[in-house]
């Protein structure tokens, strides 16, 4: 896995342990440290080590960017765009904290407000751009054709899918954050699960043809690596909301809200789902850096 993600990924995945055990013996000050450090060390690996990677996909900034073209005004716009940067240029978890004063929050949730409108997979055309190894061999027949039919049957099959609207976050509350990922995690695992479908089907039929069924696999990866990506984002809201009670997990004086301590275990299941999408997402990347420098 790339650099130091798999460290971190290990680390937060001992938190989330370490929380579960102290929630579970009433120490809920505790364990709401613990889970605050796991989000912070998942959220560095995917924008540190996922989304900082050269020439890589996923390449969410192009589809954010894609988003805001058709449903953001161009004020808010400006606004969304000045957050984006400030998100995707951190390189430590100390940076962190400037996101989380008061005045970001707002945008951070209008951020994710658009994102709740956005379709279940962004066009492929947006994906591959930047990239440099696909496109090349898009100039290959034996590639092209089976991956423009991968490509078309994905979107074809994930265009039925119905599933519930992610509710607006009207109120910055864990039960809110908590309705709003679990849905996203809903929608993220139906849109997976189409698109591994769909690719068990066509390397079936492409079994004994190495660059089509090589084709087949980069549909697959990059579709799958935006639904990860997608789903990942939202999680920078419950950070930022975690940091609110920061200050109350190491004072004494500090209280922690009664719908936190509800919502914990759920949080914690959460992020441990969560941590699995980023394992994904940085060893993925680190495939395609290998194949690049092969």
């Amino acid at each position: 896995m790339l650099g130091s993600a798999e460290a971190w990924l290990r680390y937060a995945e001992e938190d989330l342990k370490v929380a579960e055990l102290l929630f579970k013996s009433g120490f809920h000050r505790h364990a709401l440290f613990w889970v605050e450090q796991a989000s912070e060390k998942i959220l560095k690996v995917f924008i540190v080590d996922v989304l900082r990677a050269k020439d890589l996909a996923p390449k969410f900034a192009n589809v954010i960017s894609y988003y805001m073209k058709f449903v953001v005004s161009d004020e808010d716009r400006r606004e969304l765009e000045r957050l984006h940067k400030e998100v995707t240029r951190l390189s430590d978890p100390k940076s962190y904290q400037h996101i989380c004063k008061e005045r970001h929050i707002e945008r951070v949730m209008l951020l994710f407000d658009i994102l709740s409108k956005a379709p279940l997979l962004p066009p492929m055309n947006e994906i591959l751009r930047g990239l440099s190894d696909i496109p090349k061999k898009m100039s290959i027949e034996g590639y092209r054709k089976p991956f423009k039919e991968a490509e078309k049957l994905v979107g074809e099959a994930v265009s039925l899918v119905q599933v519930l609207p992610i509710p607006s976050c009207r109120e910055f509350d864990a039960s809110c954050i908590v309705r709003i990922l679990c849905s996203i995690e809903e929608r993220e695992d139906r849109v997976r699960e189409i698109i591994l479908n769909v690719a068990r089907k066509e390397l079936e039929k492409y079994r004994s043809d190495e660059l089509a069924e090589e084709a087949v696999k980069d549909v697959c990866y990059l579709y799958t690596s935006f639904s990860d990506s997608l789903a990942v984002a939202p999680y920078l809201m419950l950070h930022t909301y975690l940091c609110q009670f920061f200050e109350a997990t190491r004072y004494p004086e500090g209280e922690i809200p009664r719908d936190v301590v509800e919502n914990l275990p759920q949080i914690i299941n959460l992020l441990m789902k969560n941590l699995e999408r980023v394992k994904r997402l940085a060893e993925w990347v680190e495939i395609t850096l290998s194949k690049q420098t092969a």
